[in-house]
């Protein structure tokens, strides 16, 4: 078995950064909708907002990755 806690940590600091990309793709919406920023803008937030969950998936992986178990 290997060490965790790096990955867990990993784990835990992608999900803070999908967390506030999620918040930014939210208000960039609603500023998208009053015309306060560009598609443009709004479409990056999205792009970022997505970006950053396939980080949290991969950071899953990775701690899965830290368990080895014996096929049963």
């Amino acid at each position: 078995t290997l060490d965790p806690r790096p990955a867990q940590a990993q784990l835990a600091a992608a999900q803070a950064q999908a967390a506030q990309a999620r918040g930014e793709a939210t208000r960039a919406e609603g500023l998208h909708a009053a015309q306060a920023i560009s598609r443009e803008e709004y479409e990056a937030k999205r792009a970022a907002a997505l970006v950053a969950e396939a980080a949290v998936r991969a950071r899953r992986l990775d701690l899965e990755f830290t368990r080895v178990t014996a096929p049963a």
